[in-house]
């Protein structure tokens, strides 16, 4: 990430990384002390839309509230329905893939409560 940001030009000396967390609820916990330490109050939350909202309830959990701007939306296009559609491809396999971890990781934090 941090590559990206300065190949946009943004000052790599001002880019803070967190890069001690292993899953989405440490690096909520681990940016809340980072936010805390340099005074930052109103963090913008980077990530991928079908990801947001377990990350939202985290930085929540976490202490944090923050401004949520989702990115990389998944949409239909036009549908035409043949018999090959009706043969699993490999980007409906790998989104509900997706979409089962993040719905289990949402079920996993309201057992937490």
């Amino acid at each position: 990430m941090r590559d990206v940001l300065v190949s946009l030009g943004m000052d790599g000396m001002k880019i803070i990384l967190e890069d001690r967390s292993l899953n989405t609820t440490e690096n909520a916990q681990f940016t809340a002390e980072i936010l805390k330490g340099k005074g930052f109050s109103h963090p913008l939350l980077v990530t991928s839309a079908f990801h947001m909202p377990r990350s939202v309830q985290n930085f929540e959990r976490a202490g944090v509230k923050v401004l949520p701007y989702p990115i990389g939306f998944y949409s239909s296009r036009a549908y035409q329905t043949n018999l090959l559609s009706w043969v699993p491809t490999y980007s409906a396999m790998r989104g509900t893939g997706l979409a089962l971890k993040e719905y289990m990781g949402l079920a996993a934090l309201g057992l937490k409560r």
